[in-house]
Formats: C-alpha cells, sequence, structure tokens
C-alpha cells in the first residue's frame, strides 16, 4: 500500500497537532495513574455533645425603696442592696449511643484586684491590667457523678454572696491603705467528663465562667455564661478515590488511539511537492477557472506564423477581455499545460511546462473545467 500525499502545510499541521494532543494526553494518563484509587478515611464511630449553662437572678434586701425582691439577668444592681446571686449550673452530656458516662463539676469564686499602666508600645495610651492580689474560695467542691445511658443533665444551685466578696476588697483597701484600680470576681464552673464506650474513650473538659467587676456601688454579670462542645472516637475506614479508574482507561485509551494516528500520518503519508509553476497553474485555475474552457479536439491548427507567445497569464486575460473571447485550455501532455486566447488569424498563448517529478498523480491531476457544450473556435 503506497502513502498517500497530502499538501505539505496539511501534513505539517496535523502532525504538530495530533503531537501537541499526544503529549497532553499522555501526561493526563501519568498524572491519574499516579493518583491513588483508594484513600483512607477518617469515620465518626462515636459522637457526643456537651453543654454547660449558667442561669443566675440576684436577690435582693428588704428596703423602703424597692418592692422587687429578685431581678433577673442583664440588668445593674445596687451593692449595697444585693443578699447575694442565685446562679444555676445546668450541664448536659448526650451521645448517639449509650455509654459509662462518669466525670465530676466544681465551683470556685477568685477574687482579683489590678492596677491599670499604660500597655507597652501602645500610640492610643492603651492600658492594660497588671494584677496585685488574688484570693480564691471554693463554692462547691469536685462533686462526681455517672450514669449508663445516652443522655446525662445536671442542675446544681450554687449561690454567690457579692456583698461578702465586695466588703473583702474595701477591708483589704482599708487595712493595707491600698486600693486597686479594678477588682473583679470571676465564679468559674468546671465540668470533667468521660464517655467510655466500646469503640474508645471521650475525654473533653467545659467550663463556663461568670466575671462581676466589683468597683463601686453597684455591678453587672459578665463573662461566658454558655459553652457548647462536640467530640468524636474516629476509625480509619478505606475507600474508593471516584473516577480515577475512568480517568486512568480514558486518557491511556486516548494517547493510544492518538499515537497510532501520529504514526501513521508520518509513515504513511507524504507531503506534496509543488514546484513554482505548479503553484502558478493552480493560481490561474483558483482565480480564473470560470472563463477557462478545456478541450482537446477542437483547438485549431496551429502554425509558427500565427501565433503570439506572451509571458504571463495576465496578459492573455488582458488579450481575452480586449478581444472578448474565451480562454481556452489544452493539456498536451502531462507536463506542458497551454491557454490560448483566438482572434483569426492570430492566436495569443501561454504555456506552463511542469516536470514529470513535480507533477500529481493521476487522480490529483488538475482540471479546468469541463465544457458541457462543445466550444466551437472561430476559423482561421
Amino acid at each position: 500500500m503506497g502513502k498517500k500525499t497530502i499538501n505539505k502545510n496539511t501534513r505539517l499541521g496535523l502532525i504538530v497537532v495530533l503531537a501537541l494532543m499526544l503529549a497532553g494526553s499522555t501526561g493526563l494518563t501519568v498524572w491519574w495513574y499516579q493518583q491513588p484509587l483508594e484513600k483512607v478515611k477518617e469515620v465518626p464511630v462515636y459522637t457526643c455533645q456537651q453543654q454547660i449553662q449558667v442561669d443566675y437572678q440576684v436577690f435582693i434586701d428588704p428596703n423602703n425603696f424597692f418592692a422587687e425582691q429578685i431581678i433577673g439577668p442583664g440588668q445593674a444592681y445596687i451593692t449595697s442592696l444585693t443578699q447575694d446571686i442565685e446562679t444555676t449550673l445546668n450541664y448536659s452530656f448526650s451521645g448517639d449511643a449509650p455509654s459509662d458516662i462518669s466525670g465530676q463539676y466544681q465551683v470556685e469564686a477568685v477574687l482579683t484586684g489590678y492596677i491599670l499602666k499604660e500597655k507597652p508600645g501602645s500610640q492610643t495610651m492603651e492600658r492594660e491590667k497588671v494584677r496585685v492580689w488574688t484570693r480564691a474560695w471554693e463554692l462547691l467542691p469536685p462533686t462526681p457523678f455517672f450514669a449508663h445511658d445516652r443522655k446525662l443533665e445536671v442542675k446544681q444551685p450554687v449561690p454567690v454572696d457579692v456583698r461578702s466578696y465586695a466588703f473583702f476588697a474595701e477591708q483589704v483597701a482599708r487595712e493595707l491603705k491600698f486600693s486597686a484600680d479594678v477588682v473583679e470576681l470571676a465564679v468559674t464552673y468546671n465540668v470533667q467528663a468521660e464517655a467510655l464506650t466500646p469503640r474508645g474513650e471521650v475525654e473533653e473538659p467545659i467550663k463556663a465562667v461568670m466575671l462581676i467587676p466589683l468597683k463601686g456601688a453597684s455591678f453587672m454579670v459578665e463573662g461566658m455564661l454558655t459553652d457548647k462542645k462536640e467530640k468524636s472516637i474516629t476509625q480509619s475506614e478505606t475507600e474508593i478515590v471516584a473516577g480515577v479508574k475512568t480517568a486512568r482507561r480514558g486518557f491511556a485509551v486516548a494517547a493510544g488511539v492518538l499515537a497510532l494516528l501520529l504514526l501513521l500520518v508520518i509513515f504513511k503519508t507524504t507531503a506534496e511537492i509543488v514546484s513554482p509553476e505548479e503553484r502558478i497553474l493552480r493560481q490561474i485555475m483558483k482565480k480564473q477557472g470560470d472563463r477557462i474552457v478545456a478541450g482537446f479536439s477542437w483547438v485549431p491548427a496551429i502554425s509558427d506564423k500565427n501565433i503570439i507567445n506572451l509571458n504571463s497569464f495576465d496578459d492573455l486575460v488582458k488579450v481575452a477581455d480586449e478581444v472578448k473571447q474565451p480562454i481556452l485550455y489544452e493539456q498536451a501532455n502531462t507536463s506542458l499545460h497551454s491557454f490560448y486566447v483566438v482572434n483569426a488569424p492570430l492566436i495569443y498563448r501561454y504555456s506552463l511546462t511542469i516536470s514529470p517529478l513535480q507533477n500529481l498523480d493521476a487522480k490529483q491531476s488538475i482540471t479546468a473545467p469541463d465544457a458541457s457544450t462543445n466550444y466551437k473556435a472561430p476559423r482561421i
């Protein structure tokens, strides 16, 4: 099977495009083969949630000014009228399966005196607190809890005697002749819980903090009064990465097909060699094909006396336009191509000679439009 001759630029373009596509598909194939077919994933097998919240009410001493004895949260309170703050520790533990839930909770109050000083490097006279003294009280000792269930709840009242802490701060200032710039009472509710399950153990502390500034004749309750945490026990599982096998197979097949096509173009085709004369002939047929009449049997008798040879086809076109005659075309053999314009008694001729080695094969020979009606040339 012989090689197929195609246009040189077309062949080169095919080779370049196929080579680029082959390089791309090969690169993607290599990349996909480097991707893992499986991956290890941590899957939760037990999940639990913890939540802590501190509720409070302020109890007021009976007085001649106000009838309220209990004031709810979110307000400012007069220290001298405050009897105490009744706080309630609310703690809940919930898991997605029964487990051995155990732990303990405790409450501690810490009273701290601070001085304020300018923060080093501050450009806006910002001040920071520096601790001078501190005192701690245990409001609720460590109290254990236990349950074998999915859920556990703790509700524990904890009174906070704010007035006694304010009195302590005043006593320190009076007896030590030192008055702190800021005095804060921090009540910390700590819960340490753990859950023992067949899949493992979960242990996660959680806490809430009530912060009460005591400097001055009134106070407000601040701090982080609620918190929520979630924790899981996980185990490793292997799963198939979707699409990797398909991508590997698809790009490998594409690379193989492109490689085969590239080899076919390289080894089963050859570039068409076009001489300058043949290029001229093609341009003539392309631009002036509708004005050219091809035939063999009716070309008039040629005599050297009435033949005028022209140097270019453009000159022949000018003559045809001048005498209003068609352009006749004759391919005497595989190499000689002649064009005529007959204007009796003269015949104008333009010829192209193409060597056989540069000519096209029989299937690709250039032909002008065939005359469907037999053109009759004028008699000379």
